[in-house]
Protein backbone atom coordinates (compact mmCIF):
# COMPACT_ATOMS: atom_id res chain seq x y z
CA UNK A 1 0.00 0.00 0.00
CA UNK A 2 2.78 2.50 1.02
CA UNK A 3 5.12 1.42 -2.41
CA UNK A 4 7.31 -0.14 0.26
CA UNK A 5 9.65 -3.21 -0.82
CA UNK A 6 7.86 -6.63 0.33
CA UNK A 7 10.93 -7.47 2.11
CA UNK A 8 10.35 -4.78 4.76
CA UNK A 9 7.18 -7.18 5.75
CA UNK A 10 7.28 -9.38 8.68
CA UNK A 11 5.56 -12.93 8.51
CA UNK A 12 2.55 -12.97 11.07
CA UNK A 13 1.78 -16.15 10.53
CA UNK A 14 -0.76 -18.02 8.16
CA UNK A 15 -4.68 -18.18 6.85
CA UNK A 16 -6.68 -21.38 6.51
CA UNK A 17 -9.50 -20.95 3.74
CA UNK A 18 -11.64 -22.17 6.10
CA UNK A 19 -12.50 -21.83 10.03
CA UNK A 20 -9.05 -22.56 11.88
CA UNK A 21 -10.97 -22.93 14.85
CA UNK A 22 -7.99 -23.54 18.47
CA UNK A 23 -6.05 -26.04 16.34
CA UNK A 24 -5.09 -24.71 13.31
CA UNK A 25 -1.92 -26.63 12.67
CA UNK A 26 -4.03 -30.05 12.46
CA UNK A 27 -6.03 -28.65 9.67
CA UNK A 28 -5.89 -29.54 6.26
CA UNK A 29 -6.78 -27.19 3.85
CA UNK A 30 -5.38 -23.82 1.18
CA UNK A 31 -3.20 -21.53 3.39
CA UNK A 32 -1.87 -17.69 2.77
CA UNK A 33 0.86 -16.41 4.12
CA UNK A 34 0.13 -13.21 6.35
CA UNK A 35 2.26 -10.12 6.54
CA UNK A 36 2.69 -6.80 8.52
CA UNK A 37 4.40 -3.78 6.61
CA UNK A 38 7.47 -2.59 8.60
CA UNK A 39 7.12 1.26 6.69
CA UNK A 40 3.32 1.61 6.96
CA UNK A 41 1.46 -1.47 9.62
CA UNK A 42 -0.52 -2.84 6.65
CA UNK A 43 -1.25 -6.38 7.64
CA UNK A 44 -2.18 -8.16 4.11
CA UNK A 45 -1.90 -11.10 2.62
CA UNK A 46 1.21 -12.55 0.09
CA UNK A 47 0.59 -13.48 -2.33
CA UNK A 48 -2.41 -11.84 -2.79
CA UNK A 49 -5.58 -14.27 -4.10
CA UNK A 50 -6.32 -13.24 -7.49
CA UNK A 51 -10.15 -14.50 -8.09
CA UNK A 52 -11.68 -15.27 -11.15
CA UNK A 53 -15.03 -13.77 -9.48
CA UNK A 54 -14.88 -12.08 -5.47
CA UNK A 55 -17.75 -14.83 -5.13
CA UNK A 56 -14.93 -17.69 -5.82
CA UNK A 57 -13.15 -16.73 -2.32
CA UNK A 58 -16.32 -15.46 -0.63
CA UNK A 59 -19.35 -16.58 -2.22
CA UNK A 60 -20.06 -19.54 0.80
CA UNK A 61 -23.18 -20.31 2.96
CA UNK A 62 -21.95 -18.11 6.64
CA UNK A 63 -23.74 -20.94 8.02
CA UNK A 64 -20.74 -23.34 6.36
CA UNK A 65 -18.07 -21.22 8.46
CA UNK A 66 -18.83 -20.65 11.22
CA UNK A 67 -20.98 -22.20 14.24
CA UNK A 68 -24.99 -20.74 15.38
CA UNK A 69 -23.26 -19.12 18.35
CA UNK A 70 -21.45 -16.45 14.98
CA UNK A 71 -24.35 -15.29 14.75
CA UNK A 72 -25.33 -13.87 18.46
CA UNK A 73 -23.80 -10.55 19.19
CA UNK A 74 -22.61 -9.94 22.80
CA UNK A 75 -22.94 -6.47 24.55
CA UNK A 76 -19.00 -7.27 24.73
CA UNK A 77 -18.03 -7.52 20.89
CA UNK A 78 -15.74 -5.13 19.72
CA UNK A 79 -16.17 -3.16 23.04
CA UNK A 80 -11.98 -3.40 23.17
CA UNK A 81 -11.65 -1.58 19.89
CA UNK A 82 -14.19 1.33 20.30
CA UNK A 83 -12.57 1.91 24.13
CA UNK A 84 -9.51 2.05 22.53
CA UNK A 85 -9.95 4.38 19.52
CA UNK A 86 -11.94 6.78 22.64
CA UNK A 87 -9.18 6.85 24.33
CA UNK A 88 -7.03 8.07 21.73
CA UNK A 89 -9.04 9.81 19.45
CA UNK A 90 -8.34 13.55 20.53
CA UNK A 91 -9.57 14.59 16.85
CA UNK A 92 -13.24 14.78 16.77
CA UNK A 93 -14.77 13.15 19.63
CA UNK A 94 -18.21 13.70 19.39
CA UNK A 95 -18.30 12.94 15.30
CA UNK A 96 -17.30 9.29 15.23
CA UNK A 97 -17.77 7.56 11.94
CA UNK A 98 -16.18 4.43 10.85
CA UNK A 99 -16.07 2.21 7.71
CA UNK A 100 -16.38 -1.63 8.40
CA UNK A 101 -15.00 -3.46 4.76
CA UNK A 102 -15.39 -6.52 4.64
CA UNK A 103 -17.63 -6.49 7.19
CA UNK A 104 -19.77 -10.04 7.18
CA UNK A 105 -23.24 -10.02 8.77
CA UNK A 106 -22.40 -6.31 10.04
CA UNK A 107 -21.61 -7.55 13.75
CA UNK A 108 -19.17 -4.92 14.33
CA UNK A 109 -21.47 -2.21 12.44
CA UNK A 110 -23.78 -3.26 15.49
CA UNK A 111 -21.46 -2.36 17.81
CA UNK A 112 -20.21 0.71 16.59
CA UNK A 113 -23.54 1.83 16.39
CA UNK A 114 -24.48 1.08 19.62
CA UNK A 115 -21.67 3.01 20.85
CA UNK A 116 -23.11 5.92 19.23
CA UNK A 117 -21.14 5.71 15.92
CA UNK A 118 -22.33 6.27 12.40
CA UNK A 119 -21.15 3.33 11.09
CA UNK A 120 -21.48 1.68 7.44
CA UNK A 121 -20.15 -1.26 5.87
CA UNK A 122 -19.04 -3.23 2.66
CA UNK A 123 -19.47 -6.51 2.19
CA UNK A 124 -18.06 -8.24 -1.24
CA UNK A 125 -20.08 -11.97 -0.44
CA UNK A 126 -23.48 -11.55 -1.56
CA UNK A 127 -24.36 -14.45 0.98
CA UNK A 128 -22.91 -12.61 3.82
CA UNK A 129 -24.81 -9.63 2.94
CA UNK A 130 -27.73 -11.14 2.86
CA UNK A 131 -27.73 -12.77 6.07
CA UNK A 132 -26.60 -9.20 7.55
CA UNK A 133 -29.53 -7.77 5.93
CA UNK A 134 -31.67 -10.43 7.81
CA UNK A 135 -29.71 -10.08 10.69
Amino acid sequence: MCGADSKLSKVMGKRLNHSQGLFPKRKKGITTTIVKCENCGLVYSDPQPVPFDIQDHYGIPPESYWTENYFKISKEYFQHEISTYKKINRLSPDNNRALDIGAGIGKAMIALNNAGFDAFGFEPSVTFYEQGKKK
